[in-house]
């Protein structure tokens, strides 16, 4: 049988795990959608929407 004090520590354990995943799971699509999002920026950087995406979100990212 384990104590009160080994639960705590095993489900503990648990949550920091789960919370682990969560973390890198976010952080490995936020990558991708970063890759994605520059690649569409270098073949639009000539077009009126290429400057329009990349100007968009650093101006927006200013304001808030």
């Amino acid at each position: 049988m384990k104590t009160a004090n080994e639960k705590k520590q095993v489900s503990l354990g648990n949550w920091m795990s789960r919370a682990w995943d969560l973390v890198t799971a976010d952080l490995g699509s936020f990558i991708i959608l970063g890759l994605i999002y520059v690649g569409v920026i270098a073949v639009a950087s000539g077009t009126v929407v290429g400057e329009f995406l990349l100007i968009g979100p650093l101006s927006v990212g200013l304001f808030f």
